[in-house]
């Protein structure tokens, strides 16, 4: 039997196709990926911190600088000693360079006579014995008193270089150094103290070290009298305290 198609039927189906294809998905227009937003008044008042958290979070910052500062502290004061102990070492070892090549130490004029002890330039031996006098022989600066026209280093040779950085600072007496003034500096701002074995004696004897420091010397020292046998040269640091007992630094034994 043979059906007849019926027109009105069909385009009836067909607009329902329509109207089915064109609806549109939940949530449609909303942007993929984003929470919709809460209209609870208690979860959008819960913004930023609240004055107990706050404090909490403050005294937890605080007890955690108390715990780390001193730590920090030593390490940095450690750094500093081993600086010290570098440079002491560099120091020696360009002084008996120069030994080697001249056959004397780098002083001005006290060679064969009593052992000199050259510090800063507040020294009571006088301006002849300040360290920077050895600074510029070592560095062939031809510059009074220590190396007059060059004729303590006759032949330019350069056997030391210093840090910029380690010329310039203010040491314990509040005496201000430049780079031009030619010392060598300690980390914490103090000329390093020099003592050579110019009487050609087999030993070094330090004197004018101020405060603790020379007590520190005369202790360490074998016979308690500031002198040191089998050592040609000796150099020494006031250290981190300088105004306090055992703060000093040298450059020879254990310490």
């Amino acid at each position: 039997m043979s059906m007849e198609r019926n027109p009105d039927a069909e385009n009836r189906n067909s607009g329902f196709r329509l109207q089915v294809s064109r609806r549109r998905p939940v949530g449609y227009g909303r942007q993929a990926g984003l929470p919709r937003r809460s209209s609870s008044p208690c979860e959008e008042a819960k913004t930023g911190f609240t004055l107990v958290e706050l404090l909490v979070t403050i005294g937890i910052i605080a007890i955690l600088a108390s715990i780390l500062l001193p730590a920090l502290t030593a390490a940095a004061r450690k750094g500093e000693i081993t600086r010290a102990r570098m440079d002491m070492s560099q120091i020696v070892s360009a002084i008996k360079s120069y030994n080697r090549e001249y056959g004397i130490w780098p002083v001005p004029t006290s060679n064969g006579y009593q052992d000199r002890t050259f510090g800063d330039r507040n020294n009571p031996q006088g301006a002849e014995y300040t360290m920077n006098v050895v600074m510029d022989i070592l560095r062939a600066i031809p510059r009074a008193p220590g190396n007059v026209n060059g004729t303590n280093n006759v032949r330019k040779i350069v056997f030391l270089e210093i840090p910029p950085k380690s010329m310039e600072g203010t040491d314990k007496d509040g005496d201000t150094y430049k780079e031009d003034d030619g010392y060598y500096l300690d980390p914490w701002g103090n000329p390093y103290v020099i003592t050579m074995d110019t009487e050609f004696d087999g030993e070094i004897g330090v004197c004018c070290l101020g405060g603790n420091a020379y007590t520190d010397i005369v202790n360490l020292s074998p016979s308690k009298d500031a002198t040191f046998p089998d050592l040609g040269v000796g150099v020494m640091s006031y250290g981190p305290e300088p105004d306090k007992p055992g703060s000093l630094l040298y450059s020879w034994g254990a310490k």
